[in-house]
């Protein structure tokens, strides 16, 4: 006959649950600070994403110095002002901007976005955001 061995009962709130609890809590609390600078990264990027569109890589070869300038301004004036419906502005560090990069090859924008937390200092991220253009 087998016997039968006296198992305590787990108690119903421990140190594991109150573990658990803290890192539910600050996984929440991150998604709510930092999920929306991470959507309107993601929104910047089909910004971006529209306006590389107006000005293919081969066009801007083909192009001469003065009409590339103006065109590329055009496809940044349109960007910079997407981003400004989206709220973003510039900062003292890093002012807004959008430019081309070397060979034309990408377009790439680029700011600064404050999170501000109820203690602390707050947190200062730079976003740099690039899409290749076709």
């Amino acid at each position: 006959m087998t016997e039968r061995y006296d198992y305590r009962e787990p108690r119903s709130f421990n140190i594991v649950t109150l573990f658990l609890l803290l890192i539910a809590a600050a996984v929440a609390y991150a998604g709510y600070k930092f999920g929306p600078v991470y959507l309107q990264a993601w929104k910047v990027d089909e910004i971006l994403d529209q306006h590389k569109t107006l000005l293919s890589h081969e066009d801007l070869a083909r192009l001469d110095a003065v009409n590339r300038s103006t065109q590329m301004d055009l496809v940044v004036q349109r960007s910079l002002r997407g981003m400004l419906d989206l709220g973003i502005r510039d900062t003292e560090e890093v002012p807004m901007e959008v430019f081309y990069g070397t060979d034309f090859d990408t377009l790439e924008a680029k700011y600064q976005v404050i999170v501000t937390h109820p203690y602390g200092k707050p947190t200062v991220m730079t976003m740099h955001r690039k899409v290749k253009v076709p």
